[in-house]
């Protein structure tokens, strides 16, 4: 009980770190940047958060489950293993895919190649292990330390228009490093990690089937960002994604 108190307790404190940093960086990225390079940065954003909704299946919600189930710690680090290489093997395929993409991109090249990194966090997203423990709190902690990072971040070095490509360094380059703090307890199981490709197979079907609703939740709402800035103008992406970004959303966002 006093586990899943202190576990309700960091979500919640990262909830209001999720609330309160937007109001004193939105208006000053606005000002900084203006809003028609925000609205270039929601549709880049928007063309990685499609290729994000295939990269992530459902390994998440799948993965949290699984490692939950598990009761016998000898076990725990071949099946997350396992697990993660499924995830490994998808992820890292649409990663080479995005990449195609960005280098034959005929515009935003240099920026599709920045938010490459937003997908490279993804592969390497191992959340679902430790909220399989209930083992939240690092997470929260985690991720607020990365927040309030990425805030500083934004005011010490975002200074005029010309820092649009500085800008989503700061936030794709944070969330790859958040990505990989979460790996450095793993080394007390870096020895006991054994493929089972047998193994890893009986995971790809649920994988798959859990990944059905990310994907047809989030890749309608990013295919119409990328269709708005495509037909009419960037600064339109940027009023829509301001207010699309004034919706409830998730809790792990």
């Amino acid at each position: 009980m006093k586990k899943v108190t202190l576990n309700y307790i960091f979500v919640l404190l990262y909830q209001m770190t999720i609330m309160i940093t937007p109001i004193f960086t939105m208006p000053y990225v606005l000002r900084v940047l203006l809003p028609n390079n925000i609205g270039i940065e929601a549709y880049i954003s928007s063309i990685g958060q499609i290729f994000i909704a295939f990269a992530s299946l459902g390994i998440g919600d799948y993965g949290r489950k699984v490692i939950a189930s598990v009761t016998e710690p000898k076990q725990l680090g071949e099946t997350f293993f396992n697990l993660y290489m499924v995830q490994f093997g998808f992820s890292s395929a649409v990663l080479l895919t995005y990449l195609f993409y960005a280098i034959h991109a005929s515009a935003y090249q240099t920026f599709l190649l920045i938010n490459s990194l937003t997908i490279l966090s993804y592969v390497l997203d191992i959340t679902w292990f430790y909220t399989g423990q209930e083992n939240i709190k690092n997470i929260m902690i985690r991720n607020m330390l990365v927040r309030i990072f990425s805030v500083l971040s934004i005011f010490i070095f975002v200074k005029d228009q010309n820092d649009l490509a500085l800008y989503m360094f700061i936030n794709a380059g944070t969330l790859l490093i958040g990505q990989l703090v979460t790996w450095l307890p793993m080394g007390k199981f870096i020895s006991k990690f054994k493929f089972h490709p047998r193994e890893a197979k009986k995971h790809l079907l649920p994988v798959l089937t859990f990944a059905v609703v990310p994907i047809i939740t989030l890749v309608p709402i990013s295919l119409n960002k990328v269709l708005l800035g495509s037909f009419v103008s960037k600064l339109d992406v940027g009023y829509y994604n301001k207010l699309s970004n004034s919706l409830p959303c998730s809790l792990f966002l």
